[in-house]
C-alpha cells in the first residue's frame, strides 16, 4: 500500500507537471485540455494491475516494509532463547553483555516497529477522512435528492425549446423540471438525465439568453461529463489529502466549461453576446445562492472563480474551438496513457524482506579466558545407575526438580536384617526430629509475630515490613533442610 501510494505520487505529480506545460506552451482547444487532466484524474485511481516488466527504484525501502507488514509478527519479535544468548544466562560459559551484531539487531527491529505504528496511525486518519468525505456528499446529494422529487414538470415552451435544442446536438429530449430556490439551471444525472430549471428564470421564446444556458446544460450531457463527476468523487475518497488533487479536479472542470461553452457557440452562432450576458446574470445570482454539488455537471460558475469566468467570456466573443478531440491527439493521447497508467514494479532484492537475524551464540574466544572448572562434587554413598527406582522430590520455586536414581549392591540375609534395622530407626529418628523441627517453627513464627509488632510500635516501619514479607514467602525454617529417601540433607541457598 506504502509503495503503491509513493509511486503514484511520483507519477501523478509528474505527469500533471507535464500537462500543466502543455496547456501553457500550445493552443490546443479546450476539448483536448480536458482529456488530458481526465487522463491525470484516472492515473489517481488506477490500481496497480498492470505493471511494467521492469523495475523501478525505491529509495525509500516502501516495498520491504509492505510485505514485511504483511507477514508473520513472530519473525520481529526476539525468542527467549535469542534473548538468553544475547544476555548471557547465567549456567552457561562464555555469557556476558550483548555484541554490537545483537544491538544493531535491536535497533534495527526497534525502528520497525516506530514505522510500522506511524503507518498504521496514518491509515486510519486516511480511511477516516475518506469515509467523512463520503458522508458529507451522501448528506448533500440526499437533501438534493429530495428537492428533485418535489419539482414539478416546467411549463410547454421551455420543455419544446429543450426539445429543439436537443436535437441539433443529436440527443434525445431531456425532461425539464421546475425547481425552487434554484440560482441557475443545472443537470441531475442520478439515473436518467434531467434539466432541472429556476423558478426564478424566465422562460420568454425569444430570449437568446435561455437558449444559450440550455445548450449548455444539455452539451454536459452530450459529453458524459456527469460520468467524470463519479471518478472525481472516486478519487476523491482517496486522494482527499493531496493538494494536487484539488488543483487537478479544479482545472478539469474548467476545461469542461469552456468545451461545452464551444458548443453554445458552434449551436448558436449568432447568440455569443447574448450568452456573454445570460453568464454574468447568473455569476451575479450565484454570489448570493448556494454551490452545487461536486458531482452534478452545472453552469460552473463559483464564488471566487473571476478569472475562468473572464477566460470563458473571452473565448465565448472571439474564439472558436473544436467540440470533438482530432485523431492525432487521440492517438497522443493513447500514448501518454500507456506510458503513464500502468504501475512499476520493485527490485526483487526489495520484495523479499530480510530474514529475521540469528541470534549471536556466546562461545568463549580463546581457551585462556575460560573460567576454572568448579570442583566436582562429593562422590555419594551409593552407586548412580540409570535403574531400577527414581525418586522425584519437589523443592522451592527456585530450584529444580531433582532426581535421584540408584540400586543398592546385594547382602546375605543377616545384612539385609540389620540395613532394615537401621532404616527403621533412621526413618524413626527422622520422623521425631521433624515432629521437633515443626514445633520449633511455629515457635519461631509466633516470636518473629512478637517481634514485628514491637518494631510497629517502635515506628521502625521497614524491620517491620521485612518480617511480613518473610513470614508471607512460607519458608519459615523451611530453606535449610529437605528429606531423600530418609536422609537429611542441608542445603541452604545464596
Amino acid at each position: 500500500m506504502a509503495w503503491w501510494l509513493f509511486q503514484n505520487v511520483v507519477m501523478t505529480t509528474a505527469l500533471a507537471a507535464t500537462v500543466w506545460v502543455i496547456c501553457r506552451a500550445t493552443r490546443i482547444g479546450p476539448v483536448a485540455r480536458h482529456a488530458l487532466w481526465l487522463l491525470v484524474l484516472v492515473k489517481f485511481v488506477t490500481p496497480p494491475l498492470v505493471v511494467w516488466p521492469w523495475a523501478a527504484p525505491d529509495p525509500l525501502g516502501l516495498a520491504a516494509l509492505d510485505i514485511r507488514a504483511e507477514g508473520p509478527l513472530e519473525a520481529a519479535v526476539p525468542t527467549a532463547e535469542g534473548i538468553a544468548t544475547a544476555e548471557g544466562s547465567p549456567g552457561r560459559v562464555g555469557s556476558g553483555a550483548p555484541s554490537d551484531s545483537a544491538f544493531a539487531t535491536n535497533w534495527q527491529e526497534g525502528r520497525a516497529r516506530v514505522t510500522s505504528s506511524t503507518l498504521s496511525w496514518l491509515i486510519w486518519v486516511w480511511a477516516a477522512g475518506g469515509v467523512g468525505l463520503v458522508v458529507f456528499e451522501g448528506v448533500r446529494l440526499a437533501r438534493l435528492a429530495r428537492r428533485v422529487k418535489r419539482a414539478v414538470p416546467a411549463d410547454l415552451t421551455i420543455a419544446a425549446r429543450v426539445a429543439d435544442l436537443s436535437a441539433r446536438l443529436g440527443l434525445r429530449p431531456v425532461p425539464v423540471l421546475t425547481m425552487p430556490f434554484a440560482t441557475s439551471p443545472m443537470v441531475w444525472c442520478l439515473g436518467r438525465p434531467r434539466l432541472l430549471w429556476p423558478v426564478s428564470l424566465t422562460a420568454d421564446s425569444t430570449d437568446a439568453c435561455v437558449d444559450g444556458v440550455l445548450v449548455h446544460e444539455l452539451a454536459h450531457v452530450k459529453r458524459r461529463d456527469h460520468f467524470v463527476g463519479w471518478i472525481e468523487l472516486a478519487a476523491a475518497v482517496v486522494w482527499w489529502w493531496n493538494p494536487l488533487f484539488w488543483f487537478v479536479r479544479s482545472a478539469l472542470r474548467e476545461q469542461a466549461e469552456l468545451a461545452c461553452d464551444a458548443w453554445v457557440i458552434s449551436a448558436l452562432p449568432d447568440g455569443r453576446r447574448a450568452y456573454a450576458e445570460s453568464l454574468l446574470a447568473l455569476s451575479g445570482a450565484t454570489l448570493h445562492g448556494t454551490p452545487s454539488p461536486s458531482m452534478v455537471a452545472v453552469i460552473g460558475i463559483r464564488p471566487g472563480n473571476r478569472r475562468a469566468l473572464e477566460r470563458r467570456l473571452v473565448m465565448i466573443m472571439k474564439g472558436r474551438a473544436p467540440l470533438r478531440l482530432p485523431l492525432a491527439g487521440l492517438l497522443a493521447l493513447v500514448l501518454i496513457a500507456a506510458m503513464t497508467l500502468p504501475a512499476f514494479a520493485t527490485d526483487s532484492s526489495q520484495q523479499t524482506p530480510p530474514p529475521p537475524p540469528t541470534p549471536p551464540v556466546a562461545t568463549p574466544t580463546a581457551p585462556q579466558e575460560l573460567p576454572p572448572p568448579p570442583p566436582p562434587p562429593p562422590r555419594p554413598r551409593y552407586s548412580l545407575t540409570p535403574q531400577p527406582t527414581t525418586r522425584r522430590v519437589a523443592t522451592s520455586p527456585q530450584r529444580k526438580n531433582l532426581s535421584i536414581e540408584w540400586t543398592r549392591p546385594a547382602l546375605p540375609a543377616d545384612g539385609n536384617q540389620l540395613v532394615e534395622a537401621f532404616e527403621k530407626d533412621v526413618q524413626a529418628i527422622q520422623e521425631e526430629i521433624k515432629r521437633k523441627v515443626d514445633l520449633r517453627r511455629e515457635e519461631l513464627v509466633k516470636a518473629l509475630e512478637v517481634l514485628q509488632e514491637q518494631y510497629t510500635k517502635a515506628g521502625k516501619l521497614d524491620e517491620a515490613v521485612a518480617i511480613r514479607d518473610y513470614l508471607r514467602t512460607g519458608w519459615v525454617g523451611r530453606d535449610a533442610w529437605f528429606d531423600v529417601n530418609g536422609r537429611a540433607w542441608n542445603v541452604r541457598r545464596k
